[in-house]
């Protein structure tokens, strides 16, 4: 790459969709990340090597590689000191970043191509008006064109219900709330979560497909693998 009209540090969901949109304008951008690839041919063991890899070729991409890489082992994911999605650099002969938490809580946050969105849960609601306007610089009015953009790219609907979800909508609604159909919460109730995940894979519950061979499927398959 010649030199960058914009360098971007760190990958993770602000960081790409700003790459993303500046390189769709013409802008030579250059993304610098801390964390791992997955996925990608030319770093194709990524909890090994020490980093300083770069690529910008689409190409490079291996979906069967990020899928070998993504185990369904959760301590192999999500251990907070060895675990492939740790907060902590591509070098693992490295101690994990630190992250001083003031209160009791737990912050589930990666470092890698992605950053935190590779652990994404698809919950996508809007903020409360109440806590956007005379706080922030931009009305919530001024915001909803932005919302919508990423309610459609995602994209974002309400969650189907399970019998967890009707039993409670059930107890909310003998208390007295009403039912919130909109995006927009501008008043107490209840409603389905907005998410943003792939339709359940239609084989799902066929009891003819182990859980690897589901895996591999499109749609979404409970299997730590929605990806959008």
């Amino acid at each position: 790459m010649t030199d960058p009209d914009v360098i971007v540090i760190g990958s993770g969901g602000g960081g790409a969709v700003i790459a993303k949109e500046l390189g769709e304008k013409g802008l030579q951008v250059l993304v610098l990340e801390a964390g791992p690839w997955y996925g990608n041919s030319q770093w194709p063991d990524p909890n090994k090597n020490r980093g300083a890899q770069n690529s910008s070729k689409s190409d490079d991409l291996n979906i069967f590689l990020f899928k070998e890489q993504y185990t369904k082992d959760e301590g192999e994911m999500n251990d907070l000191i060895t675990g492939r999605l740790r907060w902590g650099p591509a070098d693992r002969n490295r101690s994990p970043w630190f992250r001083n938490v003031t209160r009791r809580g737990f912050v589930w946050q990666n470092s890698g191509v992605g950053g935190t969105t590779q652990s994404y849960l698809a919950n996508s609601p809007r903020a409360f008006p109440v806590t956007v306007d005379h706080v922030w610089p931009i009305s919530y009015r001024e915001l909803i064109p932005y919302y919508e953009k990423v309610e459609a790219t995602l994209p974002v609907e309400f969650a189907p219900m399970t019998s967890k979800e009707e039993l409670f909508f059930y107890g909310a609604k003998k208390a007295g709330w009403q039912l919130i159909p909109t995006l927009d919460v501008t008043v107490p109730g209840y409603r389905p979560q907005p998410n943003a995940i792939l339709p359940p894979n239609k084989n799902l519950t066929r009891p003819d497909y182990s859980v690897e061979q589901l895996s591999w499927m499109q749609g979404c398959t409970l299997a730590g693998h929605c990806i959008n």
